[in-house]
């Protein structure tokens, strides 16, 4: 079973190029689609639409206030 990352966990050097940086994060990350914050489990999806995320968190705000 894949271990999840916690991502407050991941220290990257600051002093490296983008390009490094980028390589450090995903490395320590090991699934960038797939980690902790704090205890919640996040999982990042995309999705063929043009919704921007602004208009399906009112979607699914207008949903749940009901």
């Amino acid at each position: 079973m894949e271990e999840i990352v916690n991502i407050e966990d991941i220290k990257v050097n600051a002093a490296l190029p983008k390009e490094a940086r980028t390589r450090q994060f995903v490395e320590e990350i090991r699934n960038p689609y797939r980690f902790l914050v704090d205890d919640v489990i996040v999982n990042v999806v995309f999705t063929e639409s043009s919704d921007t995320l602004q208009e399906r968190l009112q979607q699914y705000f207008q949903l749940v206030m009901v």
